[in-house]
This record gives C-alpha cells, structure tokens and sequence, in this order.
C-alpha cells in the first residue's frame, strides 16, 4: 500500500490537526517560522510544499 499524499491532502490534513489543536493559521506559522498567507496557499493547495518547511509545521507548529 502507497503512503504517498496528494497536495491536496496534504493541505486536507494540516487543516484538521491545526483545527483540533484550536490553532488559527497565523498561529500555526508563527510556530513553525512561516507566514500565515503560506500556511493558507498550502491548505488551499494554491503551492507546494517543501519537505523541510513541511516537517516545521508538523513537528513543531502541530507537534506531531
């Protein structure tokens, strides 16, 4: 079975964990070093994400 993710899903899923954790987008990127308009075009699929900020916001900014 393929672990690997869409863009889409990708953006699907940082949106669900940053909402259960109550974090708003502005939140989330100051966490994890970015701006808020990244964190928004990731979720909304608008561009890609590197691996290395991707592990940021996921690791630091979501704790996961």
């Amino acid at each position: 079975m393929s672990t690997k993710l869409s863009q889409k899903q990708i953006g699907q899923r940082i949106t669900e964990i940053r909402k259960t954790k109550g974090l708003t987008q502005e939140e989330l990127a100051a966490k994890a070093g970015t701006t808020k308009s990244y964190i928004s075009k990731i979720e909304n699929k608008v561009t890609e994400v590197r691996i290395s900020t991707l592990q940021k916001i996921v690791e630091i900014g979501l704790g996961e």
